[in-house]
């Protein structure tokens, strides 16, 4: 048995999956996203919510010091998307997770739906 590097998804569907992103792609550009502020987005929210980091650990059944510590991991970057909806549940929030490409992915394919590729251009060396 091979193993098939072949997508089980028809190319009219991954067409329309990749005229959605791109589409997606064009509005996350005209969208002016707000950068995260210095505390972090759960304790902004938790701050302008009025709760305070004890309240919060009691909705989620935790220490206070699992709330602080869980604040300082999204700082890090380290934060799991599974924590973010727990946090964001007992907060009364919702959670927008968006990964939008930076460059187009309506790129030309080929008659088996394979993207072709630029010819490559050589440039000849100029002697000293």
């Amino acid at each position: 048995m091979t193993n098939l590097q072949y997508s089980a998804t028809p190319r009219h569907l991954q067409a329309n999956r990749r005229r959605l992103i791109e589409q997606r792609r064009l509005w996350g550009r005209r969208v002016t996203w707000p950068t995260r502020p210095a505390p972090g987005w759960l304790a902004e929210v938790r701050q302008a919510s009025s709760l305070s980091t004890r309240d919060l650990a009691q909705r989620l059944g935790v220490a206070p010091s699992t709330v602080t510590r869980v604040e300082a991991s999204e700082r890090g970057d380290t934060v799991q998307l599974g924590t973010l909806q727990k946090f964001a549940d007992a907060m009364d929030a919702d959670l927008r997770y968006v990964i939008l490409p930076r460059a187009s992915v309506l790129a030309k394919t080929d008659s088996q739906g394979r993207t072709r590729r630029a010819p490559l251009r050589l440039r000849a060396k100029r002697s000293g």
